[in-house]
């Protein structure tokens, strides 16, 4: 393996790829871990400090469970996942030799279930002093077209950083607008459940929602150089002190000259962007098109997926209600959302 090489094409394209980089013993001792987490919150029935759960948790019985929250600082039986010498070595071709643990989560992406998730860069939720921050992905599946695989953008971690708020507020996600001139250049990131992906905290991604049969966990690592540090502040000095997985703290932070938009205010509905209440609700655009044989496309309604999938709790079910003759192109990229066309409006007129 060739670090130099890795370094040049990360910072040229924002991330890379490492088919093969853990063996199958490390993923299996994951997996029977993450495996007992989500066996044991059939004790539970609502969101809490480690899970996030599907609307349909415990229907017939069956656990179901969005994300696992800070799993590797909660479960001690995870710590060998950031200790693992072969990942500190690569981490450290890339953020130096001090360097800290950010956070950590396993997102489940469950057969059908598994939702989208919308375009956004990472550095939007959590700016530093410095932009030495980035994303470890550890597949805990392998990962194919059909279960949600992340979609990057490469080369936009060297472009803008942008707007992730809406109607003044921090909602997590790009504007379809925004993202419309980079859009085609998607790449989805498939590979091997012994797989690495890295990414950049500024590169533009997102993901679809799995289609398969199967489910797609993906753990998610969160690490930056140690002399990077959180505009947002902190709220644990000791706790921030003690993340330091390789090298030493550093208590003189590095400033560098970066774009910085603030996380804030937050979310009127602030919250775990799975959060859910009690209750079933729909959302229900309507959207009017003076050319009839103009069709809404994907990037058009991305606020209305984010909005109501990810930025509001409980929904469901999206439906579009629209004037074009043809439907919506790419529909399936945005989960849970139902049209309701002028073709089908015809439909329905001549069957009443």
């Amino acid at each position: 393996m060739n670090y130099e090489e890795l370094k040049i094409k990360y910072q040229k394209d924002g991330y890379i790829v490492l088919e093969n980089f853990f063996d199958i013993v490390f993923i299996n001792k994951i997996n029977k871990i993450v495996n007992d987490i989500i066996l044991n919150s059939k004790n539970i029935n609502k969101n809490n400090y480690l899970y996030d759960l599907e609307d349909a948790h415990l229907q017939n019985g069956i656990p179901q469970v969005r994300r696992i929250k800070n799993p590797v600082e909660q479960i001690n039986e995870l710590e060998f996942v950031i200790k693992n010498k072969k990942l500190l070595q690569l981490l450290k071709c890339f953020l130096g030799a001090n360097i800290r643990l950010h956070h950590s989560k396993i997102n489940m992406k469950n057969p059908i279930l598994g939702s989208s998730v919308e375009w956004h860069q990472d550095w939007a939720f959590y700016p530093h002093t410095n932009d030495s921050v980035l994303e470890v992905g550890i597949p805990l599946a392998n990962i194919t077209e059909e279960n949600g695989p992340m979609l990057v953008i490469p080369k936009s971690h060297k472009k803008s950083i942008y707007n992730h708020h809406d109607n003044g507020y921090f909602c997590g996600a790009i504007k379809s607008d925004d993202i419309k001139i980079i859009e085609k250049k998607i790449k989805p990131l498939l590979c091997n459940i012994k797989s690495i992906t890295l990414h950049h905290a500024k590169l533009v991604h997102g993901s679809n929602y799995n289609k398969s049969k199967f489910k797609r966990p993906l753990m998610l690592l969160g690490f930056t150089a140690a002399d990077a540090w959180p505009l947002m502040g902190i709220k644990d000095y000791n706790k921030f002190k003690n993340n330091i997985v390789l090298g030493k703290h550093i208590n003189e932070p590095r400033l560098s000259d970066n774009h910085v938009i603030m996380p804030l205010p937050v979310s009127r509905n602030e919250g775990s962007i799975y959060e859910n209440h009690d209750g079933d609700f729909w959302s229900i655009q309507a959207k009017f098109l003076s050319n009839y044989d103009s069709a809404l496309t994907y990037s058009e309604l991305t606020n209305f997926s984010n909005l109501s999938f990810v930025h509001c709790n409980s929904i469901t079910f999206g439906l579009i209600s629209h004037t074009s003759s043809l439907p919506i192109r790419n529909i399936n990229k945005l989960g849970q959302v139902h049209e309701l066309g002028l073709s089908k409006y015809f439909y329905f007129t001549i069957l009443s």
